[in-house]
C-alpha cells in the first residue's frame, strides 16, 4: 500500500508540474569530485552548468539588471547540499549600509525553498516550520571581496560569499540539506520536486520605490503574493542522478526512560529494517502529564515534571516504532523553556552569527539585542514605525487561541524615545490578531506603544488571540521606526498566564540576574546582568568558597574567569540571589 501511494503521489506531482507550465523548471546536475569554492568567483566548475535567467519584474516594478542573460543563477548538488551561484549585472551597487537603507530599499538576493511533498499548499517562507524557507543574508560592510561568511538558520548553517565589482556583483551559497527540511523536519528526498525561486532586489536610491526581478513568481498570477507569503507560484527543481530511497518496513527504539535533574537528558536510538533502508525517520514526543523536547538525534530534554511519550516515525508517516514512556522529575520551569517566542534570552546568536529565530535590524552582543535605526534625516523614505524592525515568526496553536497570555520583555535606549511592538497576521492582510486591554495598547489589539528610557525596564503585557484565524501566520515585531536612539532588548518571552505565575514563583531566586555565556566560552569572560544598579556580585566554587567579588558597573558586572579551573561555580548577590554556571 505504501509503495502504491508513493507511486500515485509521484504521478500527481508530475501531472501537477506539467499542468503548470507557466512556472520555469530547472534540472540540477550533480557535482563531481571538484566542488565550487564559496567565494563569489565563477570557478571553471560552473562553465558547463545550465544558466537560469532572472528577468521577470515583480508586478509593476522596474529593476535595471542588464540585458537578458546577464543576470542569472546556476546550481549544483551533492549528498551534503546545494551550491548556488547568482550573478547580478547591476548598474548601481546600493547595499543596506549605504546612504539609504530601511524599508528593504537596498540591493540583496533572496533564495526561496519549498521542500514539501505537496507544493501547492498556500504556505510561504514567513510560516515557521512549514517546509518553506527564505535564505537572504545581507551584504556585510568590509566583507565584499569573497570572504566566506555564515548564517545560522533553523536546522543548519548556510555558507555564503559576496564578491562585489561595483556595481555588478556575484553571490555564492552552500545550503546544507539539513538547513531546508520539510514541514516535518525531514531532509528533502532528492528524487522529488522542490519549489524554488530567486528574487533580486535592485534599489538605486532614486526615489522610485522597490524594484525586484524574479525567476518565477512575478506576483501576477495565482495568489499574486510574494514567496515570503505564498510559494505556490515558485519554479521547480529536479535533481539529476538522485537515487530512490529504500523504504523502512519497521522501526524499533530503545533508550533511557528516567530524567531526574533539571533539564536532564536521555538518549534514544532507533534500528530499522531492512538494514539497508535509506528512508529517513523523525523523532516525536507527546506530552502526557509532563513536558520535554526531543532533537533530531533522539536526545530527550526534560522541561516539566511528569511523563512524555517518545516514538520514531518514517518520513512518509506509514511506519511507527514502539512507544516509550519517559518519567521526568526535579524540573524548574523557566519562562524561556515554555515560551512561544524562541531564544528570547539571546543565547544562540552573536553579532557575526545571528540567531536562527530572529529577523531584521538587530545585532546580538553579550546576550542582548542591539537595534540601531538609520538616521531619519538621511532616510526620508522611512515614514512608518514598521519600516525598520526586529522580528520573529511564532506559532500559538489555534486550539489555544482563547488562553490568556503574558508577553514580556526588557528594553531600554541610549536616549528617551518612543517604541512600538505588535503581533500581526502576515498571511491575512497584516491585522493585529491579538486582543489586549493594556493601557499601552493603541486600539485594544496586540499593538503597544511605550516611552523608553535609558533605564532597563521590564514590560509585562497581556494578550489573548480570540480573533486569530486558523490560517494566521503569526509574527511579532519590535518596531524601530522613526526614532534614532539605539534600542536594547532582552528577556523576551510569550507564555500562558499560568506559566508566567508558576515560573515566576519558581525562579524568584534568579529573576533579578542573568549570567552568560553559560557554559563560559573560550573568551573566559563571564557577564552578569542585573535588574538593579551597582549591586555587589561574587563568584563561589562548589564548596562555597568566595573566589571573586566586585561591585557592578551599573547593571553589568564582567568577570575574567581564566584563572578558574573547569567545573561548577555560583554567582551570588548580597540579597541571596544565586545562579550556577559552568566553565
Amino acid at each position: 500500500m505504501k509503495k502504491l501511494f508513493t507511486f500515485l503521489l509521484s504521478v500527481c506531482v508530475c501531472t501537477f508540474v506539467m499542468g503548470q507550465s507557466v512556472r520555469p523548471e530547472a534540472v540540477i546536475a550533480k557535482a563531481g569530485d571538484v566542488k565550487p569554492v564559496i567565494d563569489g568567483v565563477i570557478d571553471d566548475v560552473w562553465a558547463t552548468v545550465a544558466q537560469n535567467n532572472v528577468i521577470l519584474p515583480f508586478q509593476l516594478e522596474k529593476p535595471t539588471l542588464g540585458a537578458e542573460g546577464t543576470t542569472y543563477w546556476k546550481a549544483l548538488w551533492d549528498d551534503n547540499g546545494l551550491y548556488i551561484l547568482c550573478v547580478v549585472n547591476d548598474d548601481v551597487w546600493y547595499p543596506w549600509f549605504g546612504t539609504t537603507n530601511g524599508n528593504y530599499l537596498y540591493d540583496k538576493i533572496e533564495l526561496y525553498f519549498d521542500t514539501n511533498d505537496i507544493l501547492l499548499d498556500g504556505l510561504g517562507a514567513q510560516t515557521a516550520n512549514s517546509g518553506n524557507k527564505q535564505i537572504a543574508p545581507d551584504p556585510t560592510d568590509g566583507k565584499l571581496d569573497g570572504s566566506l561568511l555564515t548564517q545560522a538558520v533553523a536546522g543548519g548553517t548556510v555558507q555564503y560569499a559576496y564578491n562585489v565589482a561595483n556595481p555588478a556583483y556575484n553571490i555564492e551559497y552552500f545550503v546544507p540539506w539539513e538547513s531546508i527540511p520539510n514541514k516535518d523536519g525531514i531532509v528533502f528526498d532528492k528524487t522529488g520536486t522542490m519549489g524554488f525561486d530567486v528574487s533580486i532586489a535592485d534599489n538605486d536610491n532614486d526615489g522610485l520605490g522597490r524594484k525586484r526581478a524574479v525567476w518565477s513568481n512575478d506576483g501576477t498570477r495565482g495568489s499574486a503574493a510574494e514567496n515570503w507569503a505564498n510559494m505556490d507560484e515558485a519554479g521547480y527543481l529536479t535533481f539529476q542522478g538522485a537515487v530512490a530511497v529504500i523504504a523502512i518496513d519497521a522501526i524499533t527504539i530503545t533508550g533511557g526512560q528516567i530524567i531526574t535533574t533539571d533539564n536532564g537528558t536521555v538518549q534514544f536510538s532507533a534500528s530499522v529494517s531492512p538494514a539497508d533502508a535509506t528512508q529517513q525517520y523523525k523523532w516525536t514526543i507527546t506530552s502526557g502529564t509532563g513536558e520535554g523536547t526531543i532533537d533530531k538525534n533522539g536526545v530527550v530534554t526534560g522541561v516539566r515534571n511528569g511523563t512524555v511519550l517518545v516514538k520514531a516515525v518514517s518520513a512518509d508517516g506509514f511506519v511507527e516504532s514502539n512507544e516509550a514512556t519517559v518519567t521526568i522529575s526535579n524540573q524548574v520551569v523557566t519562562h524561556f523553556e515554555v515560551s512561544y517566542l524562541k531564544d528570547g534570552d539571546f543565547t544562540q546568536g552573536t553579532g557575526t552569527t545571528p540567531s536562527a529565530f530572529w529577523l531584521g535590524g538587530g545585532v546580538i552582543m553579550d546576550g542582548v539585542a542591539e537595534c540601531t535605526n538609520p538616521s531619519v534625516a538621511v532616510l526620508p523614505t522611512i515614514a512608518n514605525p514598521w519600516d525598520w524592525t526586529f522580528s520573529q515568526m511564532m506559532y500559538v496553536p489555534f486550539a489555544a487561541k482563547d488562553s490568556n497570555y503574558v508577553f514580556s520583555f526588557k528594553a531600554w535606549a541610549d536616549a528617551p524615545r518612543t517604541f512600538t511592538v505588535d503581533m500581526e497576521d502576515v498571511a491575512n492582510g497584516y491585522p493585529r490578531y491579538g486582543v489586549s486591554t493594556d493601557a499601552t495598547s493603541t486600539s485594544g489589539t496586540s499593538d503597544w506603544t511605550f516611552d523608553l528610557t535609558t533605564t532597563p525596564t521590564v514590560y509585562n503585557l497581556h494578550v489573548t488571540f480570540t480573533n486569530m484565524l486558523a490560517t494566521a501566520s503569526q509574527k511579532m515585531n519590535f518596531m524601530l521606526g522613526l526614532a534614532t536612539p539605539k534600542v536594547y532588548i532582552d528577556s523576551v518571552y510569550l507564555v500562558t498566564k499560568g506559566d508566567f505565575i508558576l515560573s515566576a514563583k519558581e525562579l524568584k531566586t534568579s529573576s533579578s540576574m542573568k549570567v552568560y555565556p553559560n557554559p563560559v566560552n573560550n573568551t573566559n569572560m563571564l557577564t552578569v546582568e542585573l535588574s538593579s544598579a551597582n549591586a555587589k556580585v561574587a563568584i563561589y566554587d562548589a564548596l562555597g568558597q568566595k573566589l571573586i567579588e566586585k561591585v557592578a558597573n551599573g547593571y553589568i558586572a564582567k568577570f575574567n574567569v581564566s584563572s578558574l579551573g573547569k567545573g561548577l561555580y555560583f554567582v551570588k548577590l548580597s540579597n541571596g540571589t544565586c545562579q550556577k554556571f559552568i566553565k
